[in-house]
């Protein structure tokens, strides 16, 4: 996990100008944080919940290994894209996105396969579980945003609060 956020990052700096939509000068790490190690983490936490009540036999420290292990093709492949990515010229865009739907394609691939065998479901269980766990993923995101709210509201009730008893003092 900690080497697919590493490569994250060098492919969003180093890829090159002509196929890098970002803004490399416009970096923060808490945001690329969140985009790939919190995005993993959530799957895994929404997987392990969905395929327990599903009767899956996978603890969540197993549903977290092979997260980590699905996510293989993206760290071998994504180097030498950034690299081909810098040699590559502006007419070669539709190979360069097809290598990178395949890495993508692959990985999505192990992740199902890898919720198949450590859960050990059939096919169309383990199709329907992932299914479960995108709309679990959803889910979590909704509660994570309201609860994030809740506390900025709570805060910043708080804050005036103690800014009122301030000024009357």
């Amino acid at each position: 996990l900690a080497v697919f956020f590493v490569i994250s990052i060098v492919s969003r700096q180093a890829t090159g100008f002509q196929f890098n939509t970002n803004r490399v000068d416009q970096f923060n790490i808490f945001v690329q944080c969140g985009k790939t190690v919190g995005v993993v983490l959530i799957f895994v936490l929404a997987n392990w919940m969905v395929s327990t009540i599903m009767d899956g036999k996978g603890t969540l420290k197993e549903v977290l290994i092979i997260g980590g292990y699905a996510l293989m093709p993206y760290i071998v492949c994504t180097i030498p894209a950034v690299l081909i990515s810098n040699i590559a010229v502006a007419n070669e865009h539709a190979f360069y996105m097809m290598f990178l739907g395949v890495i993508q394609a692959w990985m999505v691939l192990c992740i199902l396969m890898a919720v198949k065998e450590v859960h050990q479901f059939t096919v169309t269980k383990t199709l329907f579980v992932t299914l479960l766990t995108i709309i679990g993923i959803v889910l979590l995101m909704a509660i994570i945003a309201i609860v994030y709210s809740m506390f900025v509201q709570m805060f910043a009730w708080i804050s005036t609060i103690a800014n009122e008893l301030l000024l009357r003092m």
